[in-house]
């Protein structure tokens, strides 16, 4: 059932698309994919001003909203 995917995707949506963009990008780039880099997410953020806890705090808080969309997603499917 596609629901099932959506919210597992939803639920754990920051590690999956940081996972998903650096695999494309090296694979895009050449570049083996084990090979470390600064784009990751938090490299971002951090690179753009913010603090490690700044960071952290921003990236909870969109991984709270997309757990609190998958559970909304969940209810409305399965009630």
């Amino acid at each position: 059932n596609y629901i099932n995917v959506l919210v597992v995707f939803f639920a754990i949506g920051i590690p999956i698309a940081d996972t998903s963009w650096a695999i494309i990008r090296r694979a895009k780039s050449r570049v083996p994919l084990f090979k470390a880099d600064r784009k990751h997410i938090h490299h971002i953020l951090l690179d753009n001003g913010y603090t490690q806890k700044k960071a952290l705090i921003f990236i909870y808080e969109i991984s709270c909203l997309l757990g609190i969309f998958s559970v909304f997603l969940a209810c409305i499917y399965y009630i």
